[in-house]
C-alpha cells in the first residue's frame, strides 16, 4: 500500500465508524492508468481474436490460465506488463 501512495495511485482516509481503519480511495491517477489499460487489453484482445478467431483466442486464453495455474496473478502479472509496454 505504501508503493502505491508514494506513486500518487491512492490516497487514505480516516474510517468515519472506526479510528483503526484507512479507507482507500484511487486516485485521478490510478482510474486513468486503469482505464488505459481496460482499453488496451481491449485492443490487444480484438486483434488478436481478429488474428485467430474467437475459438482459438478462447483456447488460448484457457492455455494461458493453466500454465499459471490457480496462480492467476502470475498471469495477470505478465498481461499487465506487456498491456504497459503497449501503452509506451
Amino acid at each position: 500500500m505504501r508503493v502505491l501512495r508514494e506513486q500518487g495511485f491512492v490516497t487514505l482516509e480516516p474510517s468515519p465508524t472506526d479510528g483503526r481503519e484507512k479507507i482507500v480511495i484511487l486516485t485521478r491517477i490510478a482510474t486513468t492508468y486503469l482505464d488505459a489499460q481496460r482499453k488496451a487489453r481491449s485492443t490487444i484482445d480484438g486483434r488478436l481474436k481478429a488474428e485467430v478467431g474467437e475459438e482459438a483466442f478462447e483456447a488460448l486464453y484457457d492455455l494461458l490460465v493453466r500454465l499459471g495455474g490457480h496462480d492467476t496473478a502470475r498471469l495477470r502479472t505478465y498481461l499487465q506488463t506487456r498491456t504497459a509496454r503497449n501503452l509506451e
